[in-house]
């Protein structure tokens, strides 16, 4: 497991997202939103690529929740992945504009889970703060495969934001 810390991007998390909602959540750029469609295009890959023939997405007031039924995470890479060796760069270079990892999400987020399943069993990891707390592996419940990530952006970083769903709608209708 990668011990790679992630305060260096919490300290800089206008870099990394764009707007600071600053109490709004009004405008589609907001680095709320940034971060809802980072994982809903790892998500969206697995679909456009046939891996996926479903993507559920769920927000309330102050989390999302996307799940894609495509290929899963192997287990061995999971917390690396999503604790910084999800890299936005590729020889010092930023690999596309607007490409967010996994883990500027985790590192923005006051908590973040994510489950691969492969068919036989689930591998996961929970972060605070950008900090593992937990990971393993568990007993799959069926036996469908993909990635379900859950988090809550964090207001100490984000700001006390309130989530437009009619932004959020057309986000998703993006993508459709």
């Amino acid at each position: 497991m990668n011990d790679f810390n992630l305060n260096h991007l919490r300290r800089r998390a206008g870099m990394y997202i764009g707007r600071l909602n600053e109490g709004s959540g009004t405008n589609k750029s907001d680095g709320t939103y940034n971060l809802f469609r980072a994982i809903l295009n790892y998500a969206s890959e697995e679909f456009l690529l046939g891996y996926s023939k479903l993507i559920d997405i769920t927000v309330t007031a102050s989390s999302f929740r996307i799940r894609d039924y495509g290929r899963s995470i192997p287990g061995n890479e999971l917390v690396d992945l999503v604790s910084g060796e999800d890299s936005p760069y590729i020889n010092g270079k930023l690999k596309d504009y607007g490409w967010i990892p996994r883990s500027v999400v985790c590192a923005m987020s006051s908590d973040f889970r994510i489950e691969s399943s492969n068919g036989n069993c689930c591998s996961y990891a929970h972060f605070k703060y950008g900090s593992i707390m937990e990971y393993g592996e568990k007993e799959q419940k069926g036996d469908s495969t993909g990635t379900c990530i859950e988090f809550t952006p964090d207001t100490a970083i984000i700001g006390n934001y309130e989530l437009d769903f009619s932004i959020i709608q057309e986000i998703v209708q993006t993508y459709s």
